[in-house]
């Protein structure tokens, strides 16, 4: 047994006897690895071998290449058959389980999968190759065959995890019953099958064909093997007739398996299952009665409807175009992306498998039969998806030469299931970008931990996190290099960065429409610039954009969906607005960057000379963002003590507080003319004093309650300074 990764015990059970511990890789990657399996990468969220894997099926896999495998994220399989030392019964649904429980499973090694579990044997010895449809729901994995291991994330969102556990659990002998099912040879091929083709082929056995496709396409889980094997079954009874061509009919049936997530090593064995038992009883099409002559006129073609050229748009492009029902629109694979498709692709799709199906008939290429198609294939699961199904991993960039996962800095190809939306606008470059960094230079005035404070911003923009809860307000006079920054760091994500009008984050009169929020879904940098003077903040929605929680919003004549931001706020500007309450909330969120250093010799060519150094401070950004998971957002003093003179200067309350008020236990003051003093310190700078309620909140949170004592309301704690204390 390759590895020798067991020991017997009494029974003949094995016990895990685990080989020289892989301590240097991650515990769902080195639990199989020590047990001797021969372990292989598996797609993120999926179930398809990322590598070529051949090799790994006779010998494991150095640990060299596990390590490289284990530093990005994707899941976990373990090769079955001998390498292993392996024989997987894989159960996919209650039925199955609970048949082979009745026939008796011993105490062994079992995980639960998505609804279904797998049991894990000792390898009998010999060749033991996979065995798909041994019953309803039942398959085998061994030789040639591989698993998905615990610690790997189903297609449903499941974890695979333990639940009869190596250490807890033997790995048990094959059972007696199992090893005599295993033991009955396969069918043999029939010889009496009808030459293809021959002149009773028509529309009955294609329209049979596209059927069997969409019972499959339709295969609840669970029950999809036997869906494909009765699907290869009955194919082949018309295949045997001489009515199909048994290479066309195999290619679409794999083709439809596939697309519903049948795993590639069982599709092939369960087709030609099928196919075995169906070519030994030919099947024809039905007798007609012989109908009247009437005259000869073109009859509408009533054998494919709008659902069967559903189907076939499905299987013809179920593998690259999703529709997404809160934005309306169709995504398509563009083979680093799922991209937003705006030139009605779907619908030019399905009225050229309208035309062709129904063999140039013209009352197929109307609008109407190729919009009522298209609107069957939006429903069909392969194709429907809502808005949360995109860009869910925080720590994955869509770049244009592949993913990046930020948490390692690993770059790897594109996948579909990291199901990607976005890409940064150029792809990241090994090397300095010494034009940048030179800019930054000049632009902070040589502050290292400004220019450190910078890198981990972009970097943290990079992301979909929003943990840090922050506002980054930019300011200073104008040719500073401010939008400069801003600019180039727009540029480089591309996608992932998105401009918003300041009224979307200034106080104003009337709500903002919906659409304005929506339009923000998905991206991870928002920027405004050009602040006015006097604005305020919406404060509000400033706080509930970076909390991390929910929030509602739907797209024009859509329903309304919630999703969680993900983007940072950066704003660019030469008067910082407004701030009417300067409360904990504010303070956590807001930071305050200045940019007053002007270049000696300013260059109109700048930002155009560092976009072509854009993949190298790509690259800068991605090192700022491992900086910053390893030591937070490390705030230089320039920024903390700007931050703290903005407060400053905007808690006019406070300083109300602290010129009008004299604080002292004992002390108390009326409302009417607490208010009124604040009423006439608030409008003598411009600002506006807000209600007399307003003012009691203002006040509670300063520490400061009304009471009542001798019948008499006020304020205690403070009390109104006569006035010649601050009038000359």
């Amino acid at each position: 047994m390759a590895g020798e990764p067991y020991r017997r015990r009494e029974g003949g059970a094995m016990t895990v006897q685990p080989q020289a511990a892989a301590f240097e890789l991650p515990k769902a990657w080195r639990e199989p690895y020590d047990l001797g399996f021969s372990v292989i990468p598996i797609e993120h969220g999926g179930k398809l071998p990322s590598v070529k894997w051949k090799a790994y099926q006779t010998a494991r896999a150095p640990i060299e290449v596990v390590r490289q495998w284990a530093a990005r994220p994707s899941n976990i399989g373990i090769a079955t058959g001998a390498v292993s030392g392996l024989l997987v019964l894989d159960l996919d649904s209650a039925e199955a389980i609970a048949e082979a429980e009745r026939r008796g499973i011993p105490d062994t090694v079992t995980v639960r999968t998505g609804k279904g579990r797998h049991v894990y044997f000792q390898h009998p010895g010999g060749t033991l190759t996979n065995r798909a449809g041994l019953l309803p729901g039942w398959d085998i994995r061994g030789d040639g065959g591989y698993v998905v291991a615990p610690g790997s994330v189903h297609e449903s969102g499941a974890t695979y995890a333990w639940e009869n556990p190596p250490g807890l659990f033997p790995i048990a002998p094959l059972p007696e019953w199992l090893a005599a099912m295993l033991a009955k040879p396969e069918r043999e091929q029939p010889d009496n099958v009808r030459p293809f083709p021959t002149d009773r082929t028509g529309p009955w056995a294609e329209a049979a064909l596209r059927n069997e496709l969409a019972v499959l396409m339709g295969a609840p889980e669970g029950r999809r093997n036997k869906a494909l094997n009765d699907a290869a079954l009955k194919l082949g009874q018309i295949v045997a007739g001489g009515h199909l061509n048994e290479g066309e009919v195999k290619r679409r049936l794999h083709t439809t398996a596939a697309a519903i997530g049948l795993d590639p090593e069982e599709i092939g064995p369960t087709i030609e299952s099928g196919f075995a038992k169906g070519m030994t009883e030919p099947r024809d099409p039905p007798e007609r009665p012989e109908r009247q002559e009437t005259p000869k006129r073109r009859e509408k073609n009533t054998d494919v409807s709008e659902d069967q050229i559903a189907v076939a748009f499905t299987e013809s492009h179920g593998d690259r175009l999703k529709f997404d029902h809160h934005a309306g629109k169709w995504f398509e694979w563009t083979g680093t992306r799922w991209q937003r498709n705006e030139t009605k692709v779907a619908f030019h799709y399905a009225r050229k498998l309208a035309v062709k199906i129904s063999g140039g008939d013209p009352s197929f290429s109307r609008s109407s039969v190729a919009n009522g198609a298209e609107a069957f294939a939006r429903a069909d699961p392969m194709h429907a998806v809502t808005a949360d199904v995109w860009d869910r991993d925080p720590y994955l960039i869509g770049t244009p030469g592949g993913t990046v996962d930020l948490r390692t800095g690993a770059f790897f190809p594109a996948r579909q299931a990291d199901m990607i939306t976005k890409q940064t606008g150029v792809a990241p470059e090994h090397g300095e970008p010494s034009l940048w960094l030179t800019f930054l230079e000049q632009a902070t005035a040589g502050d290292r931990e400004l220019m450190r404070f910078l890198q981990q911003m972009a970097g943290y923009c990079l992301t979909g996190l929003t943990n840090e809860h922050a506002l980054f307000f930019i300011y200073g006079p104008g040719g500073n290099g401010k939008s400069v920054f801003l600019n180039v760091l727009n540029y480089i994500m591309g996608d992932y960065a998105t401009t918003a009008g300041m009224d979307t984050f200034t106080a104003s009169k009337s709500d903002r429409h919906p659409t304005d929020l929506a339009m923000l879904n998905g991206a991870r940098l928002v920027s405004a610039s050009e602040t006015e003077e006097g604005r305020a903040w919406a404060e509000s929605r400033i706080k509930q954009l970076t909390g991390g929680d929910k929030i509602s919003a739907r797209f024009m004549r859509q329903d309304f969906f919630e999703f969680v931001p993900q983007f940072k706020l950066v704003i660019v500007g030469n008067h910082a607005p407004v701030l009417a309450n300067v409360d904990d909330a504010a303070k956590r969120r807001f930071n305050i960057v200045p940019f007053t250093q002007k270049p000696e010799r300013p260059d109109r060519q700048l930002e155009e000379k560092l976009r072509q150094e854009a993949g190298r401070i790509l690259a800068w950004a991605i090192a700022g963002c491992k900086d910053w998971q390893a030591n937070g957002l490390v705030r230089p003093e320039i920024v903390t003590a700007a931050t703290a003179d903005y407060f400053e200067d905007q808690d006019l309350f406070g300083q109300w507080i602290e010129e009008r008020c004299d604080r002292a236990p004992g002390k108390w003051e009326m409302p009417t003319p607490l208010y009124n003093d604040w009423a006439d310190f608030a409008k003598a700078a411009g600002d506006d004093p807000g209600s007399q309620r307003a003012m009691s909140s203002r006040l509670a949170r300063a520490g400061f309650h009304r009471k009542k004592s001798n019948g008499i309301r006020a304020y205690h704690g403070l009390a109104l300074k006569p006035r010649a204390a601050y009038h000359d």
